[in-house]
């Protein structure tokens, strides 16, 4: 399957003027995605207008296309289980227009050759090729036709091992799709007489697929700050050996919380000491192509595939604990029947939403919603101890619950609540305090019909018409 994701311009300029070889990150089918090339199209697919994204508007987007690497799994996006900078879709497919594709997730793992990144420009009407990666031998070969390649690292990506020497490796394929050859690099020449430098100045031999001795996804997983990293670099420095990690959560939260590296959304990473890695897990990964008898793998792809998408998920285990959720009063009216068993599904309901986008270390979570007839908006945030934080998206998926609740605690002659504060902790206790009276702190003006519709809708007496909702009721049209 080749593979379609939306490159960083920092990313770009690391694949095309040093080399890069790496690729980590949200991707798409790009065969299910090949009629979906503008630029509101990518922006779209790509999910690419979070917060603090890198991707501005109006400048050109870089699309890489590559072979799915065939020794790493690729993971599905589950909101149920992940927390990104933008809503993940409930069921994992990424909709524009009639177009509807599962959004995946690819841990860090060298490029495939094969690759090209294209360059998307507005008002274009067909993207450039800005550069095609030819492997660890050749690195990239940029618009110009130079090459520019980087010494290959063996903890972190197919390896092939030679007379017992290990090389970085890259499979060659027939249309069959089975291993004919191995090209082996290296930045250092070796003794091997047969191994000649390439443009990009590196070592490479290129052997039949049954002379090598063993072909294999070198992986070494380990546990940093409580969390699961894949181990991408091993350096020395003065102060002693350094690593270069990537995140294996697919939890924003979490990741921030452990002080990694923002790259991009999905992709968190971090250069520290060694030392500070723990159960150092290395492994071989075989894929079914590369396979023969003789090799023994570690895991297998099926064992592989299983511990990623158990790693993606394993910062978003049980934020709120087993059992019913404990409801404490404190509202508005202390005659409000908040605690009545009618609504404690309700209450279920709107914890188990909150559940899946709370980060795992946070405290409780604060929720305020606003409404006015059909039109409700949410503002949500993290406690951290005294450290306060937005919810790195918005939990969608409670909006219908808030309704609910708005239905069922409306009072004849009082009309329903304009605001509803929430506070909920990891062990499903739930705050609540329902606001009749106040004006609601909307992010927008609504014109005098929709406040008109929200009394058609929850009626009040007039002693239970606050001023400011004469006001508005009075107040001319808005657009």
């Amino acid at each position: 399957m080749m593979l379609q994701k939306a490159v960083t311009p920092g990313m770009a300029q690391a694949y095309l003027d040093h080399g890069f070889d790496r690729v980590s990150g949200w991707v798409l089918s790009a065969s299910d995605v090949s009629d979906l090339t503008s630029d509101e199209n990518l922006r779209q697919l790509h999910q690419l207008d979070y917060p603090n994204s890198p991707f501005a508007a109006g400048e050109a987007i870089h699309i890489l296309h590559f072979p799915s690497p065939q020794a790493t799994p690729l993971v599905r996006a589950n909101p149920e289980a992940m927390s990104e900078l933008f809503p993940l879709p409930a069921d994992g497919l990424v909709r524009v227009d009639d177009v509807a594709t599962p959004l995946l997730w690819l841990e860090h793992t060298r490029l495939p050759a094969g690759a090209r990144l294209w360059r998307f420009t507005p008002g274009e009407s067909s993207p450039t090729l800005a550069g095609t990666y030819n492997g660890p031998a050749f690195g990239w070969q940029d618009e110009a036709g130079e090459f520019h390649a980087i010494p290959p690292t063996i903890i972190a990506g197919r390896v092939g091992v030679l007379d017992g020497a290990a090389y970085a490796a890259e499979p060659d394929y027939d249309e069959a799709g089975d291993v004919v050859s191995v090209t082996l690099a290296t930045m250092n020449q070796p003794e091997d007489p047969d191994f000649a430098e390439t443009e990009a100045g590196m070592w490479a031999k290129v052997v039949a697929f049954d002379d090598v001795d063993l072909l294999f996804e070198s992986h070494v997983k380990a546990t940093c700050r409580d969390l699961p990293v894949r181990v991408i670099e091993r350096f020395s420095s003065d102060d002693g050996d350094l690593a270069r990690i990537s995140s294996l959560v697919l939890d924003h939260g979490a990741n921030q919380n452990a002080k990694f590296d923002f790259i991009e959304a999905g992709v968190w990473e971090a250069t520290l000491p060694w030392s500070e890695l723990s159960d150092i897990t290395p492994t071989q990964r075989v894929a079914k192509a590369w396979a023969r008898e003789e090799d023994l793998a570690d895991t297998t792809p099926i064992q592989a595939q299983s511990e990623a998408e158990s790693s993606a998920s394993a910062a978003r285990s049980a934020w709120v604990g087993e059992g019913e959720p404990q409801v404490t009063i404190k509202a508005s009216d202390p005659n409000d029947p908040l605690a009545s068993d009618d609504l404690q599904e309700i209450y279920r309901d709107i914890i188990a939403e909150v559940a899946k986008a709370a980060p795992r270390e946070a405290d409780r979570i604060e929720m305020m919603g606003m409404c006015v007839d059909t039109n409700l908006q949410i503002a949500s945030q993290a406690i951290f101890g005294e450290d306060v934080r937005p919810l790195p998206e918005p939990v969608e998926g409670v909006a219908p619950h808030l309704i609910k609740l708005r239905m069922a605690t409306a009072k004849p002659d009082r009309g329903a609540w304009f605001s509803a504060f929430l506070s909920i902790t990891p062990n499903g206790q739930f705050q609540i305090s329902l606001d009749y009276d106040n004006e609601p702190r909307l992010t927008r003006e609504f014109p005098a019909e929709v406040w008109a519709a929200e009394l058609e809708r929850f009626p009040r007496s007039e002693e239970n018409m606050p001023s400011w909702l004469r006001a508005k009721l009075d107040s001319p049209e808005e657009e």
